[in-house]
């Protein structure tokens, strides 16, 4: 996952459940109807910052389900950008 995050995101820290929502293009709702779901993740060490401010989710979704979005997904709240 690209984010470039200079420190971990305080949504992100000590959690242990997590809400994946898909923040698609609102300009065409009629390709999804904003999904939004929440996973138990265990630990907290399943979501991970790397030395290049990169976050990684162990098990988590990285692509929404109903329209197929992997660009721009929220975790908590927390905006995260991939790389087409």
């Amino acid at each position: 996952m690209i984010a470039g995050f200079d420190t971990f995101p305080d949504e992100l820290r000590d959690t242990t459940e997590v809400t994946v929502e898909c923040v698609s293009d609102e300009t065409t709702p009629e390709t999804c109807g904003r999904w939004e779901e929440t996973f138990e993740v265990g630990t907290p060490e399943a979501i991970m910052m790397d030395a290049h401010g990169l976050l990684h989710f162990d098990g988590l979704p990285t692509e929404c389900p109903e329209c197929g979005n992997y660009v721009l997904l929220a975790y908590n709240g927390v905006e995260v950008f991939k790389e087409p």
